[in-house]
């Protein structure tokens, strides 16, 4: 039922500053304005949201970013979000797949090239796919950093001119992504060079864990998930590329050939024995699983005369040793992040325990104060007043005015008065709660206080004045 002489206002609001649109306007300044407005701050984005304080600076950036060229793509836009989740995903399967046609499919196909001269290497599907839609498609992505926007992580500033965009991307990571497009046009003839210089792409890993933690907040997830996530990202980009490394390097060093007593030959994986690119893939990925996690030494085991094999599993046991150690490290970080105030309140139940226990306190007395604890700290402890002195004073009344929202419900006198006087009179009264049985006034001559009792279920809180 609506309130009389209130009018609610039906008519959909537009946050994005654009002008409006006649009812007759042609289709083509339809779709101007539709791609002006995905490529301009988004105010009701979650990200937008954590950056700025509050609506007013949104719209003053946005009305500053629609003041500029209209080519330029806002950091906090619709359609930057799209583009940072497609360079994850792109990335991603570069960073995966790259290693494995350095080594697996480059070894397969300078084989094949030996042994079968006058027919040509027949590339798998997914190369096919990689070659005329994957391949394109980052180079488009690479054209648009040209053209978006970014936040100067000193100053907090965001930047928008053009000039200040290409100088920022020519003088970081131009140079990485120019030799990841190189490889359009040569697509006919591949070389070792071409495989080699695809792996520059493992530098961009720390740009596709930032766009990864953005995804992760944008959907309103902790941050704990960001970093699970990204221990398993990093994990398993570790042990692909040390399964494709392990593979690679002794026919690399034997001068594109395994050597009889590598262990490849032994493992029966070689080109030569005609073993499919995946079955050689799972054989070494199980013996670096295990020397990097230190659960053995594998199916094959290593020989004396083989010292390369022996070199490369000491290196990824070793770093097997030091990444698991920080991964324990960061997820005990994470529990004792997420349970602190649990046990801050054990340790607090623990104190109270001792202090019972010498002041030598009845059985009843102990269930009280134990009890008392249960229902104040809700298995959770936290320093109201440290908390409390970090606030405002404005912050400090709002929180007592939600705090007390049923009490001001139920008492007629605060219905009547501005919330300024409500505000007043509840910052200056102190909350008790009292247990079952416990005696809350007694009437006396002089009693100047007044009670407030807010009854419920559990227990029998009130304010005293």
């Amino acid at each position: 039922m609506s309130k009389p002489n209130v009018h609610t206002c039906d008519l959909k609001q537009d946050t994005f500053g654009l002008p409006k649109l006649p009812p007759n306007a042609s289709c083509h300044r339809r779709f101007t304005r539709r791609v002006r407005k995905c490529l301009t701050l988004n105010p009701n984005s979650t990200s937008s949201k954590r950056f700025f304080r509050n609506r007013s600076t949104m719209i003053a950036e946005q009305r500053r970013h629609l003041r500029g060229p209209s080519f330029i793509i806002h950091p906090f836009s619709t359609f930057n979000r799209i583009r940072e989740a497609v360079f994850c995903l792109l990335w991603t399967i570069e960073m995966i797949v790259s290693p494995f046609y350095m080594s697996f499919v480059h070894v397969e196909t300078i084989y094949y090239r030996r042994t079968h001269k006058d027919t040509a290497y027949e590339q798998d599907k997914f190369f096919t796919i990689y070659k005329n839609f994957l391949s394109p498609l980052e180079g488009v992505l690479t054209i648009m950093f040209f053209v978006t926007g970014y936040v100067n992580k000193g100053t907090k500033e965001i930047v928008i001119e053009p000039t200040k965009i290409w100088k920022n991307y020519l003088t970081t990571y131009y140079s990485i992504d120019l030799l990841m497009n190189l490889k359009f046009g040569i697509y006919t003839e591949i070389t070792r060079n071409l495989y080699l210089v695809n792996m520059i792409c493992m530098l961009r890993a720390g740009t596709v864990l930032t766009y990864l933690k953005e995804m992760v907040l944008n959907f309103k997830m902790r941050e704990e998930v960001h970093d699970c996530l990204r221990l398993f990202m990093i994990t398993l980009i570790i042990l692909n590329s040390y399964t494709c490394f392990y593979y690679y390097i002794p026919w690399l060093c034997g001068d594109e050939d395994f050597p009889e007593h590598s262990w490849a030959v032994r493992a029966n994986i070689a080109p030569e024995s005609g073993v499919a690119k995946s079955k050689a893939y799972m054989e070494s990925l199980e013996c670096i699983v295990v020397h990097f996690f230190g659960a053995g030494e594998g199916l094959h085991g290593t020989v004396l005369e083989d010292r390369l094999q022996k070199f490369m599993l000491v290196i990824v046991m070793i770093s097997g040793r030091m990444w698991t150690l920080y991964v324990i490290a960061c997820v005990l970080k994470i529990f004792s992040v997420v349970t602190i105030s649990e046990s801050k309140y054990e340790e607090y139940l623990l104190q109270l325990e001792v202090f019972m226990r010498q002041k030598r306190l009845p059985q009843v007395l102990r269930s009280r104060l134990l009890e008392y604890y249960r229902y104040k700290y809700q298995n959770h402890f936290f320093n109201e007043q440290a908390i409390f002195s970090t606030l405002s004073s404005y912050l400090r009344q709002e929180l007592m005015l939600y705090g007390a929202r049923k009490l001001i419900a139920k008492v007629e006198l605060f219905k009547a008065l501005p919330r300024s006087v409500v505000g007043a009179i509840i910052s200056n009264t102190r909350q008790i709660v009292y247990l079952p049985t416990d005696v809350i006034a007694k009437a006396e001559k002089n009693n100047l206080k007044v009670i407030l009792l807010n009854i419920s279920i559990l227990s029998r809180p009130e304010l005293l004045l």
